[in-house]
């Protein structure tokens, strides 16, 4: 999937996207996000409030 996010496309290109970026995003993204966002916000909030 992430393949297809980063190849260069004159879509992509004629957009203004940079492709390059794009693949560093997607790395980013692959890496640190494990999808236990949402719940690790509310168990921050519910100890907040």
């Amino acid at each position: 999937m992430l393949q297809a996010m980063t190849a260069t496309s004159p879509a992509s290109c004629a957009k203004g996207i940079d492709p390059e970026r794009l693949r560093v995003f997607a790395d980013l993204c692959a890496k640190h996000i494990d999808g236990d966002e949402k719940s690790e916000a509310q168990i921050f909030l519910e100890h907040l409030f």
